[in-house]
């Protein structure tokens, strides 16, 4: 079958599920990315458990962050209207009834409390896939500091 470029974009896209924006790039849930750009790249998820875990985990911080985002935004745009309204001779009513003003950052507040949650059980299976990884690294910081060690006790012998 072939597809053109509106319809092979369309179908990675349903494939591969919902998206985040990072930069020119879409990064999806399950590790797969393409680019903004629908003539460009389309990258299935890594096969590598780590670096897809890895995008995985980026996924998901790019969704708290925005998460953060549209709750600062929401009660700093309450805040500052009720600010100004207070300043005023005239005082006018609040741009909304406080129990919808509340129940809007409550369910914002949940949002970013599911966004933390993801990303907590994504970063476990990040840690989960590659269990050696933490004793790779600190292998590598024991032989950088031997070879550091070493290096410096040959250089200190003079003739």
């Amino acid at each position: 079958m072939n597809f053109g470029v509106k319809e092979r974009v369309s179908a990675f896209d349903k494939q591969h599920g919902s998206f985040v924006r990072l930069e020119d790039y879409l990064l999806f849930e399950d590790g797969a990315m393409r680019e903004v750009n629908p003539m460009g790249l389309l990258a299935s998820p890594p096969k590598d458990n780590y670096q897809r875990t890895r995008l995985i985990c980026k996924y998901y911080q790019r969704r708290l962050d925005l998460a953060v985002e549209e709750f600062d935004e929401r009660k700093q745009h309450f805040t500052h209207h009720a600010k100004v309204g207070l300043r005023q001779k005239n005082c006018p009513p609040p741009i909304a009834e406080t129990q919808e003003a509340v129940t809007q950052l409550k369910a914002l507040r949940a949002k970013v409390k599911l966004c933390q949650k993801n990303l907590e059980q994504a970063k476990v299976a990040m840690d989960a896939c590659c269990p050696n990884r933490m004793a790779k690294d600190e292998i590598e910081t024991t032989n950088r500091q031997s070879n550091e060690d070493f290096l410096n006790a040959i250089e200190a012998i003079e003739i």
